[in-house]
């Protein structure tokens, strides 16, 4: 299909990645776009779109050809924005072409960010429910959606394993994103965001191949970001303590690496980088389970994002100049019964 709108696009710039053997075929990209001036830095992903934007990040698109009215237009998420800055994820094409084109400059754009579309799976969690077609609901009423926030509760009377979970219907090697933070807790307990190679049939917070995204408060309280492999080792990165109330990022690329940042990427907390014998996850769960009459804790999830990964990744190679659009001109052509009564008009004269 055409970009949506598919009219009224003033600029495009290509953009242009390298891979190995179509390793970019529904590859998701970040990309860091501000609306202001400066220089394009293809290391890092950054776009700069010079004042073009009539409604930034509204009028962002992506597809794959120059022309916005036969484009296929690509699945995008915006992780997050302000009226200066967007991160964008941008799923690349289909068919493992290198090559598409950024959209901008639309007075008439609404603001597209889809990350059904662009992730392997997603769920950003709005409304004011759990979404019983991504999820199958065994939290025994402890975990809710409000504001599009999953809140997560665990009760220290309570040692059951309480958790959701989705099967992404086939094993793969993949990333897994979320953003979280904990606003209470009390003594031993456990949330998680938990992939796995095989299915659960009880409670396990770090099971052999595996990747885990953890919010722990016990002695100390801490975040935990990590992998185990098939023969048990685990690792992993820590920030200990976590500040209560403080959104986090987390981030693995599995099996080999994993991050946990500050909410706007600006400091990386903590990092690891991991080897060993790994098969790939099909698996999730979000999960909870306290120690008998201790384990009271909360904490809120505002997304979570699985992507794919292959290694070595795609990568941006080069981002071309903002091009203007041309305008496409309408020629009206005369009908034949016009062109005929001025010729009957004229013969007669």
């Amino acid at each position: 299909m055409a970009l949506s709108p598919s009219t009224g696009w003033k600029y495009r710039k290509k953009l242009e990645i390298t891979d190995t053997a179509n390793a970019s075929a529904d590859y998701q990209l970040r990309l860091k776009v501000f609306a202001g001036s400066g220089d394009d830095n293809v290391a890092e992903g950054i776009v700069y779109c010079d004042n073009k934007c009539e409604n930034f990040p509204y009028d962002i698109r992506f597809g794959t050809t120059s022309d916005p009215g036969t484009a296929t237009q690509l699945a995008q998420w915006i992780e997050s924005y302000d009226s200066t800055q967007a991160t964008v994820w941008v799923k690349c094409p289909s068919d493992g072409s290198d090559t598409f084109y950024m959209f901008v400059g639309n007075s008439t754009a609404s603001l597209y960010s889809d990350g059904d579309a662009t992730n392997v799976f997603f769920d950003d969690f709005e409304g004011t429910s759990i979404d019983t077609s991504k999820w199958q609901d065994n939290s025994g009423g402890l975990f809710s959606v409000s504001n599009s926030i999953l809140t997560m509760k665990n009760n220290s009377d309570d040692t059951t394993w309480r958790y959701l979970y989705h099967d992404l219907g086939a094993e793969q090697k993949v990333r897994l994103l979320c953003r979280s933070r904990s606003i209470d807790d009390g003594s031993w307990a456990s949330h998680e965001y938990l992939v796995t190679h095989e299915p659960l049939t009880s409670w396990s917070d770090r099971p052999i191949n595996s990747a885990y995204l953890s919010i722990i408060y016990h002695t100390d309280k801490y975040l935990t970001t990590g992998v185990t492999d098939n023969d048990g080792n685990m690792t992993f990165a820590r920030v200990q303590p976590y500040t209560l109330n403080q959104w986090y990022r987390h981030f693995i690329k599995y099996p080999d690496s994993g991050y946990i940042y500050s909410d706007d990427y600006s400091t990386t907390y903590s990092s690891f980088t991991a080897s060993g014998t790994f098969y790939n996850l099909r698996h999730v769960y979000l999960q909870t389970r306290p120690k008998s009459g201790q384990g009271y804790q909360e904490t809120q999830w505002d997304f979570v994002a699985i992507m794919k990964y292959t290694d070595p990744e795609p990568e941006w190679s080069s981002f071309g100049a903002w091009e203007e659009i041309a305008r496409k001109q309408i020629i009206l052509q005369p009908s034949r019964f016009f062109i005929k009564r001025m010729r009957e008009k004229y013969s007669r004269t």
